[in-house]
């Protein structure tokens, strides 16, 4: 007996064997099992693709290969960056306490330690007026601010102290021509000394010739030079005498002790006289010229002798305390030849 097929039964064979679209067979039978509705596959998830995350950038300020201890960032090998402890702002140093009116004697010392401490104080100053007393202890407030060390402002110089070594440092800092900072503002270095041991004797009464045998110089009269200042400035060398403040002597062999205190200053070597300032009654100020000629050759218009390591000097016209030489050193003594300090070298 032959097996009857329906059409429905001819059509899923069609359909299984991929002649007949399932779509249009569903359309005639929608009750057939095959037409019975699937749900659709589940979307295969794309698999999550992680940013790649940029670079961080190195911290700043890095700090540099040798020698900062704060306020940057550094990196040990194989570590992370480590940052440094912020700086402080800088302090100011305690100043130190002055020393005690005393004798200073020279003494030896190496090399100078205070020239760029000078010459950053001088910096910061800046241009000040001619009075060179007035600038040395303005330089002399500055200088301790700085260095926390003691600095004693004169006339001339200024002394600081203590040095590495313990020693006072001089440095002649003014010139008296118009008060600008000598040296390009370092100050010109003038040795070191230290304390003497014993304290000053008493100052007696200063001996000295009776006033008329010593026209524009009056008591007290200036000893004999001891050394000179040379400061080199508009192509001259300018000379200053200087006087000792201890046991010594006129050119007449008069002794003088003390001679520096009785005139006005408080150091070891000093001026004739202090300079005349306008508004101040300085001691005899007037008479410096004149006292100054009395200790270089015993009379009121005796001008310093002069010396060239090569060839004769040449003695400005207009001013005899003034003097130059070819190059090499220049040397200024008294008149006879003696007492002399040479510069240049």
């Amino acid at each position: 007996m032959k097996k009857k097929w329906s059409m429905a039964a001819i059509l899923a064979v069609l359909v299984a064997a991929g002649w007949y679209s399932k779509d249009r067979y569903c359309a005639s039978y929608p009750t057939e099992p095959m037409c019975a509705s699937t749900p659709a596959p589940e979307p295969t998830a794309e698999p999550t693709v992680e940013p790649t995350a940029e670079p961080e950038p190195d911290p700043s300020p890095v700090c540099p290969p040798v020698g900062a201890t704060c306020g940057c960032w550094h990196r040990p090998p194989g570590e992370e960056w480590q940052q440094l402890p912020p700086c402080s702002e800088p302090t100011t140093p305690p100043v130190a306490e002055c020393m005690v009116e005393a004798e200073m004697v020279d003494a030896p010392c190496v090399g100078e330690q205070f020239g760029p401490a000078t010459l950053a104080a001088t910096t910061k100053l800046g241009p000040l007026g001619s009075d060179c007393g007035a600038n040395n202890k303005a330089l002399a407030v500055e200088l301790k601010r700085a260095t926390g060390k003691c600095v004693i402002g004169g006339i001339e110089a200024v002394f600081i102290v203590p040095r590495s070594d313990g020693l006072i440092e001089e440095r002649h800092t003014c010139y008296y021509g118009d008060g600008s900072w000598t040296n390009s503002g370092r100050g010109k270095f003038k040795g070191c000394h230290r304390i003497s041991t014993s304290p000053l004797p008493p100052t007696p009464p200063v001996v000295t010739p009776p006033p008329t045998q010593t026209p524009g110089c009056s008591s007290p009269l200036t000893p004999k030079v001891a050394k000179w200042n040379l400061q080199f400035r508009n192509r001259w060398w300018d000379v200053t005498p200087l006087f000792y403040n201890g046991n010594t002597a006129t050119w007449t062999g008069t002794p003088v002790v003390g001679y520096c205190n009785a005139v006005g200053f408080a150091r070891q070597f000093c001026p004739a006289r202090l300079d005349c300032e306008e508004g101040k009654d300085n001691f005899k100020c007037k008479e410096r010229l004149a006292c100054e000629g009395y200790g270089i050759g015993n009379k009121a218009n005796a001008v310093p002798l002069f010396r060239c390591e090569n060839g004769q000097p040449e003695i400005n016209p207009i001013q005899p305390f003034q003097a130059r030489c070819a190059p090499g050193w220049i040397e200024v003594c008294a008149t006879d030849g003696t007492n002399c300090t040479r510069a240049g070298q």
